[in-house]
């Protein structure tokens, strides 16, 4: 068993942060930077997951088996986290962001620096969850931070090493020194496109993976297989979309592709592996509290490759299964042709 938060932490310099959805991940960065000593104030929608982490310190929605740390505060009142975060996290689905933030951003001190962690695609305007924030937080430094972070395990102590990248270089060091400690690492990069794009596009590949087992194929060559090709993919659209390679084969493209698609605790691969074996979507919907972020990304993805004239024979497949134009046995053969 890991000590989830040694004696000796890392960052001497408290801050006062805040967390805007206390979903998954959400919950369990501001358990985790509450552990570590600071004030954490997060918002969420659902009134019972406030009240429950209020009174009970448990989040049994979205981070079952995990006793939070009491210096994290729940509210429903979005201004109430706004005005009062030195570092702002967003981990919201990127549909929502606008939304839910779009009418409250004056209430946002200038000096606040915005944390991205959304792994998404807004839907009608097709810009990643970052220039989102950049555009509603006009004039605040803006970051993103993505990396393997499966939020089961780090919330308990696992260690684990993400990226920041986006805004100043003092802001990324800011974003660093506050929340790094021993088990929770972060390191920066100055290549914010590959940094988001990788930990948007892994989760697409995510779902194959699940496909795959869930149609019952435990063989470990062709997983290693399906993954390279993947990251191929993954690679080149990246490049076209304005990151780096090297980007890709870094904890932000290659190690979250890994951790999401191996782990079991992966809401993506979840609902692959659900898919595979027959499941409704609104059934999967239903089972986990929503559907992945990976899902709403697909197709917009697929145009996105198609605009640049790049062909994603492994997305485009995985959003045929998903639409219901493809079983995930003809995406499975499909993998097998001569061309792949």
């Amino acid at each position: 068993m890991y000590s989830v938060f040694p004696e000796e932490m890392m960052n001497k310099d408290y801050a006062p942060i805040g967390v805007i959805g206390l979903g998954n991940m959400g919950c369990a960065v501001a358990h985790v930077f509450a552990s570590a000593g600071h004030s954490v104030t997060g918002w969420e929608y659902r009134g019972e997951v406030v009240e429950e982490i209020n009174s009970r310190r448990r989040n049994s929605v979205y981070l079952p088996g995990v006793a939070l740390d009491e210096r994290l505060r729940a509210t429903g009142e979005v201004t109430r986290v706004l005005r009062n975060a030195e570092l702002l996290f967003v981990a919201l689905p990127a549909a929502y962001i606008r939304p839910v933030l779009g009418p409250h951003t004056a209430d946002s001190p200038p000096e606040q620096v915005v944390i991205n962690l959304s792994k998404g695609i807004e839907p009608n305007t097709l810009r990643t969850a970052t220039d989102v924030l950049r555009e509603l937080f006009c004039g605040h430094e803006v970051t993103v931070m993505s990396g393997p972070s499966i939020a089961d395990e780090f919330a308990r102590g696992v260690p684990c090493k993400v990226l920041v990248s986006g805004g100043s270089d003092d802001a990324r060091e800011k974003v660093r020194v506050v929340t790094q400690t021993s088990a929770f690492r972060v390191q920066i990069s100055d290549d914010a496109a590959g940094v988001e794009w990788g930990g948007i596009l892994k989760n697409i590949y995510a779902i194959g993976l699940g496909l795959i087992s869930g149609s019952g194929i435990r063989s470990v060559n062709f997983r290693a297989a399906f993954l390279t090709s993947a990251l191929d993919e993954m690679s080149e659209l990246i490049r076209l979309l304005g990151g780096r390679k090297e980007t890709v084969y870094s904890v932000a493209g290659l190690g979250d592709l890994i951790a999401t698609a191996l782990s079991a605790q992966s809401h993506h691969r979840t609902f692959g592996e659900l898919l595979a074996r027959g499941r409704s979507q609104s059934e999967i919907k239903e089972k986990m509290q929503g559907l992945p972020e990976g899902c709403r990304v697909l197709a917009p993805v697929c145009a996105l490759a198609r605009d640049r004239g790049q062909v994603l024979p492994i997305a485009t497949g995985i959003h045929a299964v998903i639409d219901g134009a493809a079983s995930p046995k003809e995406f499975i053969d499909s993998l097998f042709r001569p061309d792949r």
